[in-house]
């Protein structure tokens, strides 16, 4: 390890599905105005939008996606970016499944490596298995000396599953967990993933970064709440609830100064009014925006 500590960005960000040239500035904004960092860290399918269900097989997208991609490696930039999308490898041609959910670390103009989801829900509003194959492997990344193990959110939602993602980054030699997210709200959905992602961190002994997206889409709305962990398991940071939200963070990997478990007390009454709000505003502005 070169360093003790990184100095990282949550692009907390709120993507319009299918909108690529909207989502693309909006990335590529936070890029800019973070240049020195060490990491920029994206939402799950920040590039897309999620879900995207049956427009993943328009052409058109895929070729948008491959000249936003194109334009986020462009930026001059020191950080090394995180960023969800899909992906349609060779390796997955002519699968019923032809696609993966993706990380993909971009780091120097180009394209390090593409982390791909092991654990694929298909229950409640998710249908994940129409499209994505899963993935099996399970190697950190190095990132500005840091071996990193990159989830992508139900990878740490293992409680039913034979697979422990997070358990093998770190057996094999994960030092930080980061986790990106397109987690939907429901009342409590804060304290139910803290409290998995607390447990995690303090069993395995690492910190772990977890990165979701906001905003709303017809049913389904984001309720953002980024938040941070060291690795005895407390909350160090959190972000903004029902709201996009740019936070400069510096991760200390041995940092034992005690988290502050008031940052996540919320009223549930106020909790439930923002949701409605921001999924009501984000139903009417994301149509019009659509319709220009």
């Amino acid at each position: 390890m070169l360093k003790d500590r990184l100095n990282l960005v949550i692009g907390q960000i709120n993507p319009i599905v299918g909108d690529i040239e909207y989502n693309e500035h909006k990335i590529i904004d936070i890029i800019k105005n973070h240049k020195s960092c060490d990491l920029i860290i994206f939402p799950e399918m920040a590039i897309v939008g999620y879900p995207l269900m049956d427009h993943i097989h328009d052409p058109l997208i895929k070729t948008e996606i491959t000249e936003a991609i194109e334009n986020i490696k462009s930026v001059d930039t020191k950080s090394t970016i995180i960023l969800g999308s899909f992906t349609e490898p060779m390796e997955l041609k002519g699968k019923a499944q032809p696609f993966y959910n993706s990380a993909l670390v971009i780091e120097d103009n180009d394209i390090k490596t593409i982390i791909n989801k092991r654990l694929l829900p298909s229950y409640d509003v998710f249908d994940e298995r129409r499209y994505f194959s899963f993935d099996n492997k399970y190697e950190p990344v190095e990132i500005k000396g840091f071996k990193i193990g990159i989830l992508i959110c139900e990878d740490v939602w293992d409680e039913h599953y034979d697979i422990k993602v997070a358990n093998n980054l770190v057996k094999n030699g994960a030092e930080i967990l980061i986790v990106i997210n397109a987690s939907p709200y429901h009342l409590n959905k804060f304290k139910l993933r803290s409290d998995i992602i607390k447990f995690k961190a303090k069993k395995l002994a690492v910190p772990i970064v977890y990165v979701n997206m906001v905003g709303g889409l017809d049913e389904i709305v984001y309720d953002g709440q980024s938040f941070i962990t060291n690795k005895l398991g407390e909350i160090v940071f959190k972000a903004k609830a029902f709201e996009e939200h740019t936070a400069n963070f510096t991760l200390k990997l041995d940092d034992i100064k005690s988290g502050d478990d008031n940052l996540v007390i919320e009223d549930w009454r106020k909790e439930i009014i923002s949701a409605l709000k921001l999924n009501l505003y984000d139903y009417s502005a994301k149509i019009r925006m659509n319709h220009l």
